[in-house]
Parts: C-alpha cells; sequence; structure tokens
C-alpha cells in the first residue's frame, strides 16, 4: 500500500488495506491457537498497516498455548517494526527466549543421559 499511495494511487491503496483487513478478520475469526503461522502472518499484516494493538492481540493469542516453532522471525521480520518497541512485544520476545533456553537445557541433558547410557 505504501507503493500505492506514493504512486498517487490512493483509492487502489485503500481498496487493498480494506481487503487486507477483511482477510485478517477472518484469520482471527476461525484461526485457533495451535495455528500459530496464520496468526502471526494475520498480526504481520497488521502490524505493517499500523494496527499496533490488532497485531499484538493476535501474536499473544499465537502464544497462548505454547511458543510457537517460528518465533525466533518475531525479532528479525521487518514487518514486526511498528510493534517491536511495544513492552507487550517484548514480553513475548522473553517468553520465547525462555522457552528457547528451557527446549536447549532439555536437550543437553537427553544428550548426557544417552552418552552415558549403556549399549
Amino acid at each position: 500500500t505504501i507503493l500505492l499511495r506514493r504512486t498517487g494511487e490512493t483509492a487502489a491503496a485503500q481498496n487493498l488495506e480494506r481487503a487486507v483487513r477483511a482477510r485478517v478478520a477472518t484469520i482471527a475469526k476461525l484461526a485457533t491457537t495451535d495455528n500459530h503461522a496464520r496468526l502471526c502472518d494475520a498480526a504481520m499484516a497488521l502490524a505493517v498497516l499500523g494496527e499496533v494493538d490488532a497485531a499484538l492481540t493476535l501474536l499473544e493469542r499465537s502464544f497462548a498455548d505454547q511458543v510457537p516453532t517460528g518465533w525466533w522471525l518475531l525479532n528479525m521480520e521487518p514487518a514486526f517494526d511498528p510493534v517491536r518497541a511495544s513492552p507487550r512485544f517484548q514480553a513475548l520476545l522473553a517468553k520465547a527466549e525462555t522457552h528457547a533456553a528451557q527446549q536447549r537445557a532439555l536437550l543437553s541433558a537427553r544428550r548426557r543421559e544417552l552418552s552415558t547410557a549403556p549399549l
């Protein structure tokens, strides 16, 4: 939409934004917390449109039951730049980083168990 607006195609940009919002609303309504990818994609679209609170709400939904497998993208994806400074976003990152540390510790413990197990 940014390019459309910069080239003077305001109506086309507005139509595209309306279509994106409608699709996001459908995803948000139908997606469950076990469908992290859809919720994160919808949150990304909302962040790009400047709808920070709505984007963070969907991200929080995606983290509700467990940390999504693609959590590491949150801190690298430019689409999340508008929400990155938010304390809510930082809390999600902290949750993801804690989860990753716990998983690494479990993996290390399992490796130690296997390396000392009799054959």
